[in-house]
């Protein structure tokens, strides 16, 4: 939702002309409300890694409004997704936290860029079968950085229609 990064979106949607995407300038979060987001004076090559502010971190700051994937089903602003794709650089577990009566709900299929074990861990106790994103997909039982970063989550009901590929 940093300023840049939006603007890049919104470019690609409207040089794509793209009607079926409608963005939202936003983060998402376990919480509603005003979040600092920092933009590390590491970030490098060609996309900024913004992420959640934290006191050791060294960066430009911007002020973002973060939503809960579960306020944004509840009050329309989206409809329930069947796939969510979580790409938010160490922040998975906050995304998923804000998703508890969605994943409770709905059980969709995720795919999680994994910083963290207990990023791994949360999705399990919620019910899902993880698989890394390797070649071949394995089943994955614990979170290793050596074989992957990147992992779906199935809930097992839609475990089946991917088995061709498992």
């Amino acid at each position: 939702p940093v300023a840049y990064n939006f603007s890049m979106l919104m470019a690609t949607i409207n040089k794509a002309r793209l009607r079926n995407v409608a963005p939202l300038k936003l983060a998402l979060s376990d919480r509603t409300g005003i979040r600092s987001m920092v933009i590390p004076d590491s970030s490098t090559g060609h996309h900024l890694l913004a992420k959640f502010a934290v006191e050791w971190e060294s960066g430009r700051q911007e002020t973002v409004q973060a939503e809960t994937l579960d306020n944004l089903v509840a009050t329309g602003r989206v409809t329930s997704p069947t796939f969510v794709k979580c790409d938010v650089e160490g922040s998975a577990g906050q995304v998923i936290r804000g998703a508890t009566a969605l994943i409770r709900n709905h059980k969709p299929a995720w795919l999680i860029e994994i910083w963290y074990q207990h990023e791994f861990e949360l999705m399990s106790d919620l019910g899902y079968r993880a698989f890394a994103c390797s070649s071949p997909f394995a089943p994955a039982t614990h979170f290793d950085s050596a074989v992957a970063t990147d992992y779906f989550f199935l809930p097992e009901h839609m475990v089946g229609r991917f088995s061709h590929v498992i």
